[in-house]
């Protein structure tokens, strides 16, 4: 089997044009065609849809998308799926994900979440990890604009496929890499900087 380089499973919400907010798509199509990966893109505003696609994606049997991509509003510990409803309908916490995952047979380290919504890194995320046993999670710790949060994300992702593609010999994401990517992102210029004002975070799982 040739390498492959790992893809990107994004499930988001629909964009309120009239609050200028944008969809992840775009970004995943110039991303893909600058470096050669693949993605699935999905649609999900009621829990019952995100937990289709969610689980599509968790009960996969191999590595081809290790990224799950939420592209949501978000609060601490979790997203919500349509902001303009409140309460659980439509609220997805990260006891949520834990519990879902006793749906999926398949392991998922070696595979990291990023959640490009606001605040949803703000608490802390060492538990969440240890339950998963995912290699990392991405987001922010505050609040973040929605153009904003596109461009953070466009360096991040960038960092991502530039360093993943440098290690050939690894077929999979891992902590190792992921902490490269970590201080890549958050120590060197343009996304020092991008990072910083967008409260952007990085949590790596500790040990094996």
């Amino acid at each position: 089997m040739s390498w492959q380089k790992p893809g990107i499973y994004c499930i988001e919400g629909v964009p309120d044009r009239e609050e200028g907010e944008v969809s992840a798509r775009p970004m995943l199509e110039m991303l893909s065609q600058a470096h050669g990966f693949r993605f699935i893109h999905r649609v999900a505003v009621t829990r019952s849809e995100f937990f289709h696609h969610f689980l599509k994606w968790a009960g996969r049997d191999d590595f081809d998308y290790p990224i799950l991509y939420l592209w949501y509003h978000g609060y601490p510990e979790g997203i919500s799926l349509n902001a303009k409803e409140d309460g659980h309908q439509t609220s997805i916490r990260f006891d949520n994900i834990v519990d879902a995952q006793g749906d999926s047979e398949y392991s998922w380290e070696g595979c990291i979440i990023h959640f490009g919504a606001c605040s949803t890194l703000s608490a802390d995320s060492g538990q969440f990890l240890k339950d998963t046993r995912l290699d990392a999670i991405s987001g922010y710790t505050d609040e973040v604009g929605w153009i904003d949060g596109a461009a953070m994300e466009l360096l991040y992702l960038n960092c991502l496929y530039d360093i993943f593609g440098k290690n050939k010999n690894r077929k999979y994401l891992n902590q190792e890499i992921m902490r490269e990517i970590r201080d890549k992102v958050v120590q060197s210029s343009p996304s020092k900087e991008l990072a910083n004002h967008t409260n952007f975070s990085i949590s790596v799982r500790e040990g094996k």
